[in-house]
């Protein structure tokens, strides 16, 4: 109750009022506040010590709030109203009310009248709340709006909610206490105590959702943020923490959001969302053996890199070494590894390891084994050359054995290591063995070119100018030349030969008149054999 110097008053005001019934509320209202610019919520809702103080003498401990009418008693926790029959005590707030919105107004009030007391027992007074423009009297004028009106008689802090659509714009939130009759004495007045009051706007209710590392709150209330226990698996956030990077855990642990208003409201919001690394994929998968020079690939299986690094490691003995991109690996860093396969790599072992982008959660993948089949020995080869109308041919003299195979310009293989009836050109020779690889050479068939010239009878190295050398000059391309005497001595040789030979030996000494054997090599492997004569001047 108030102090007794207010109880009379009142009792006073009470008795005058009741002797005119005309009169509604009395209109000690200190100032009608404009409330140009209403805020998006009510500052200091629960009525604490908190914030400038109202300029109202009564009010002067609620941050926002001012009187409408009589003489408001506020006190540490609460402010008290009272109302003793067509008048008594208001108090209102700034808010921004729009039309066509709905709302949620929550707040905490208890009542001081006695069980067995008018006001205790009148079904007729009531605690009013309403949205207005300023329009402080019973609510029968339309720039009103009643969000509530109720009898209540809790003896102890009771909360209330009520939720309701504006039906215009408003600035102003009104709660006062009206009886309709009057209270005889001042324990009969209807009195209550308002511990806190608060609004917001309705808005559908959040959710979260978890894609990779990305948690991300949908349908996030405005004017506040979340905040995110344990704040250790925050790796970034937007500015109202809605949506947030996890440094994601290696086992499943709870995240838990709960919103932060820049003003208090009605609801808590608390969200829970459990994050983990997911288990990536470590199986892999090999393409199988590979003849030498050919790659082999290994290919982590639905691999994610949004989520996870890859690093792959050769296995050595009982430890994992790291490998480089170079001529053999290729794709190191990536979920797929590409190796040329080689001799000393065959059985060697890798595996992966997967790292989570954020977050320390390490994991490996199965081992993989690969298989590299040796190639057979590249294969020699002895080479016909086409003479005249006939045809060349191709024999291959290594390796030979009854598993391997033949190919001529990658056509069907065959046991027969002799190619025949082959014209002039290049030839791809190839020598398969059982696992299918192959060696492969390059052999040419020529055929001759026709002579244009020819190989003389004799000489007369007597310098008259006519048959005075070994004149060779448009019969083909001349790898060497040989002249043996009758007894078969090589008494002459020359490499790429010409016409160089005028019966001399191989040390410049004059051979005498005779008959010498010649043989000619081509450059094309085919050779010309016969008979010169030199003849020495008598």
């Amino acid at each position: 109750m108030k102090n007794c110097y207010a109880l009379l008053c009142c009792l006073l005001l009470n008795l005058a009022w009741a002797q005119n019934a005309d009169l509604q509320f009395p209109s000690r209202s200190t100032a009608d506040f404009s409330c140009t610019n209403p805020p998006g919520c009510i500052e200091n809702p629960s009525l604490d010590d908190a914030g400038l103080p109202s300029g109202d003498g009564w009010l002067s401990l609620k941050s926002s709030w001012y009187t409408s009418h009589g003489s408001p008693t506020p006190g540490t926790s609460s402010v008290w109203l009272w109302s003793y029959g067509g008048g008594g005590e208001g108090m209102y707030t700034c808010f921004n009310f729009e039309s066509g919105k709905q709302y949620k107004l929550c707040l905490t009030i208890r009542t001081d009248n006695p069980p067995g007391s008018l006001g205790y027992e009148n079904q007729d007074a009531k605690f009013y709340i309403q949205a207005t423009n300023g329009n402080f009297n019973i609510p029968t004028n339309p720039d009103s709006q009643v969000i509530a009106a109720w009898h209540a008689v809790d003896q102890v802090e009771t909360s209330y909610t009520y939720t309701f659509t504006a039906n215009a714009n408003y600035n102003k939130l009104w709660l006062f206490p009206y009886m309709l009759v009057h209270a005889p004495t001042p324990v009969d007045q209807y009195s209550m105590n308002t511990f806190e009051v608060k609004v917001e706007e309705v808005a559908p209710t959040p959710t979260v959702s978890l894609s990779g590392n990305t948690l991300t709150v949908t349908n996030s209330p405005s004017g506040g943020h979340w905040s995110w226990t344990p704040s250790t698996l925050v790796a970034n956030a937007n500015a109202n923490g809605s949506i947030v990077t996890l440094v994601m855990p290696c086992t499943p642990m709870p995240i838990t959001g709960n919103f932060i208003s820049d003003c208090s409201i009605c609801s808590n919001y608390t969200l829970q969302a459990n994050v983990n690394a997911p288990l990536p994929d470590t199986n892999v998968i090999n393409s199988g053996p590979a003849c030498e020079g050919n790659a082999i690939l290994l290919n982590v299986t639905n691999p994610d890199t949004s989520l996870y690094n890859y690093q792959w490691l050769q296995i050595i003995g009982t430890e994992a070494f790291e490998i480089n991109n170079d001529a053999t690996y290729s794709g190191v860093n990536t979920p797929a590894l590409s190796i040329v396969a080689s001799a000393n790599l065959d059985g060697a072992q890798f595996i992966c390891m997967i790292a989570a982008i954020s977050g320390n959660c390490l994991f490996d993948t199965q081992t993989a084994t690969i298989h590299v089949f040796q190639n057979p020995p590249v294969p020699t080869a002895t080479a016909v050359n086409p003479t005249g109308a006939a045809n060349g041919s191709i024999l291959i003299n290594s390796p030979v054995a009854n598993t391997i195979l033949y190919s001529l310009n990658g056509a069907e293989p065959q046991f027969n290591p002799l190619f025949e009836n082959l014209a002039a050109g290049t030839y791809e020779v190839s020598a398969i063995n059982g696992s299918g690889c192959k060696s492969t050479i390059l052999v040419t068939l020529t055929q001759p070119v026709p002579l244009t010239g020819m190989i003389p009878k004799g000489i007369s190295p007597n310098g008259d100018g006519e048959n005075d050398a070994f004149d060779l000059s448009g019969i083909g391309n001349i790898s060497q030349v040989k002249i043996f005497n009758r007894y078969g001595v090589n008494v002459y040789s020359k490499a790429h030969y010409l016409n160089e030979w005028k019966g001399q030996t191989d040390r410049g000494l004059s051979l005498p008149t005779a008959t010498y054997y010649y043989v000619i090599f081509f450059e094309n492997g085919d050779a010309k054999t016969g008979w010169v004569y030199l003849q020495r001047n008598i």
